[in-house]
């Protein structure tokens, strides 16, 4: 059997490229769970907008709204960071479907490290 290489356009190995190292779409609405710094439940909201590797948007926690910053996603790995009044936060999870399994961090010492999923709002 013979074996033939096939010359790729530029254009579509970049379109290849892309689809492999941008295959989550995380673009829309996405909800977590989680508790407020006296224990209380409370709700946050992420609206991400992803164009190829560069995620922007906004996090909105019941005291306060900030930017994404930063924020890339690479394959089914997102990260970013938001800026609230209390300091910043540095996020990073994995896409699995209409959830994402995510790490938030800061360098503040009274901010535990906790692990929150979100779900894709319809």
């Amino acid at each position: 059997m013979q074996k033939r290489l096939i010359l790729l356009s530029a254009a579509l190995l970049v379109a290849f490229c892309a689809l492999s190292a941008f295959a989550s779409n995380v673009t829309g609405k996405w909800t977590a769970e989680d508790k407020d710094p006296d224990g209380n439940p409370s709700t946050i909201t992420f609206v991400f907008k992803q164009e190829g590797a560069k995620l922007t948007g906004t996090v909105a926690i019941p005291a306060e709204t900030a930017n994404i910053d930063n924020g890339k996603v690479d394959g089914d790995k997102v990260s970013f960071v938001a800026v609230f009044s209390f300091g910043a936060i540095s996020s990073a999870g994995t896409v699995h479907g209409d959830e994402i399994a995510l790490t938030v961090k800061s360098d503040d010492p009274n901010f535990t490290t906790h692990e929150i999923t979100l779900k894709r709002s319809k």
